[in-house]
């Protein structure tokens, strides 16, 4: 950045006000969060604002609502949704936690906020189209748009300002059957407007640049790296035997080891073969007692996944959706993850699970070896026998799983969320000023 300037960037952040803690909402979050401290430095000479469903909010002014468990009630709001959320907090004050706790599990299971979340976008798209961003004069004056998601480029193509896109995966380019249609459409969608802006990259993942260069033909010069981390303020080893008991209680996890699995429940995480390489491992080794323990919300296509006769085995626990606070407890007191994904484009799961003290069983595909390394044991994806082993070796060796945790809270602590912020502004200001300094 030149010495004395000051850039101002929009930073798209409607995954702020969704429900779900995935992925691309726990990256946006903590990229925030680290800005966020950065701020405070006297070299920091930048204007970050967010663009939340049509409100535009700086990043100062958001600095209560960094948490991936909560969404700002003030920003981004449709009528309707104010009486809706003083009726919850409502509910909350005043009704005994456990019976609150029931009814907000009854109402995730129902399809509820998907129908609000579609009413909101619809509305919300109604509004652009009456309005259109680039005749708002908000929009005047900034240096730089960050979109953390292709998808969520909406109608910022006639704005005329340079655009940054980060890319997690490309699984719709390379695995579209694990995708819904409407997935891959908006997905494609997005890239075209990437192209149209001849927008630059980060890609969270070396594995992830490489299937941009591949599968999109973009070019070198226009995709920078930039690694995530997990935070480690949240994932760190624990050594509460009593708070762990507490938590194998809550998900009906029994006492004795196990092996766990957290993703959504979905064709791409592979768990239909984890569970094949589980049974398999149990009827030849034996391994009494021994659990694997599935954690994560249903998603699509999950009675294909599962199978009916693989949910009735004794040995295998679902536990649903997992609160994050409950996931240090969760991964501190596994043997190992079991990570097996045909492709990951990151793979935060198994950087949680390193900053943890426990190794990782991962799958050679996508991003997953580049990260975990000599911090776990690999197994071709698509072989129920070497997932199999894999899990053998590590249930059966005690000295091995305590090298690999070892090497893995070593491999972990080179991923810092403050340096991907640092490297994040660094590329921000090289974007401004190539497209400053030239006819790109």
């Amino acid at each position: 950045m030149k010495k004395g300037t000051r850039y101002r960037v929009l930073l798209e952040a409607g995954k702020l006000m969704e429900a779900d803690g995935d992925g691309v909402k726990r990256y946006l979050i903590e990229l925030l969060s680290a800005f966020d401290r950065l701020a405070d430095e006297s070299a920091l000479s930048w204007e970050i604002d967010l663009f939340i469903y049509g409100d535009i909010v700086p990043l100062r002014e958001y600095r209560p609502w960094l948490d991936i468990r909560i969404a700002q009630h003030r920003f981004g709001l449709m009528a309707y949704e104010k009486p809706l959320l003083r009726f919850k907090q409502f509910l909350r004050n005043t009704l005994p936690a456990k019976l609150y706790g029931r009814l907000a599990a009854l109402y995730r299971s129902l399809p509820f906020r998907p129908l609000l979340q579609l009413v909101k976008k619809g509305s919300k798209a109604l509004q652009r189209s009456l309005k259109p961003l680039h005749k708002d004069p908000r929009l005047a004056g900034y240096d730089l748009i960050h979109l953390p998601l292709p998808q969520h480029e909406d109608s910022f193509e006639r704005l005329g300002i340079p655009t940054l896109i980060t890319v997690h995966d490309l699984t719709h380019k390379r695995f579209p059957e694990f995708h819904q249609a409407r997935n891959i459409r908006l997905a494609e969608k997005g890239f075209r407007f990437a192209r149209k802006t001849n927008a630059r990259f980060i890609a969270v993942s070396e594995a992830t640049r490489q299937d941009l260069l591949k599968y999109l033909d973009i070019p070198e010069a226009r995709v920078r790296t930039i690694a995530e981390a997990a935070d480690k303020t949240v994932f760190k080893a624990l050594n509460d035997r009593e708070l762990m008991a507490a938590v194998r209680s809550r998900y009906g996890i029994s006492d004795g080891p196990y092996l766990l699995t957290l993703s959504t429940i979905e064709p791409r995480k592979n768990l239909k073969r984890s569970i094949e390489a589980f049974i398999r491992m149990k009827e030849k080794h034996g391994h009494p007692g021994l659990q694997l323990v599935i954690a994560g919300k249903v998603g699509w296509k999950s009675r294909e996944v599962l199978g009916l006769a693989a949910e009735r085995h004794p040995d295998i626990v679902f536990t649903g959706f997992v609160d994050e606070s409950d996931l240090p407890a969760l991964y501190s007191g596994a043997l190992a993850l079991c990570y097996f994904s045909i492709y990951e484009g990151f793979g935060l799961p198994a950087l949680e699970a390193m900053q943890c003290g426990i190794p990782v069983l991962y799958g050679q595909a996508g991003a997953l070896p580049g990260l975990v390394a000599d911090a776990g044991l690999a197994a071709d994806p698509l072989n129920t026998g070497e997932m199999a082993n894999a899990m053998h070796t590590i249930a059966s060796d005690e000295a091995l799983r305590e090298r690999l945790a070892a090497r893995a809270l070593q491999r972990a602590a080179l991923f810092d969320w403050d340096e991907c912020a640092r490297q994040t502004l660094d590329y921000y200001a090289f974007c401004i000023e190539k497209n400053q300094g030239s006819c790109e």
